[in-house]
């Protein structure tokens, strides 16, 4: 039998990426990971050891030389590889900033 693939639950799809990422959850020391993937509404960040709760995070990731801040919470959690976060809030600033480092990706993908 052919196992059925799950759907994706994701709101955008995600492209792949290596961003630098610094995660603050309530309680803990900062945690610093590598997004492998990210779009609009989400990413997945690597990382051997993850944050102890499922509470929301702040979120502080590098693009090039600028540092964007989403807050965000966990909704996946693949111990030993990493998190998945979605993202819960960011100022109109930091979206554009965002969409046009995803848009330059498709662009560089498509050459």
């Amino acid at each position: 039998m052919t196992p059925i693939p799950k759907p994706d639950r994701r709101e955008r799809a995600r492209l792949t990426c290596q961003l630098g990422v610094e995660l603050y959850a309530e309680g803990t020391a900062l945690t610093r990971g590598l997004i492998t993937n990210i779009s609009l509404s989400g990413c997945f960040v690597e990382m051997t050891t993850l944050p102890g709760n499922k509470g929301e995070l702040k979120i502080a990731i590098w693009i090039s030389e600028t540092k964007i801040k989403v807050k965000g919470v966990i909704c996946g959690r693949r111990p030993g590889f990493g998190v998945g976060i979605k993202f819960t809030e960011m100022s109109e600033e930091t979206r554009e900033t965002l969409q046009r480092f995803l848009q330059s990706r498709l662009a560089a993908r498509g050459r």
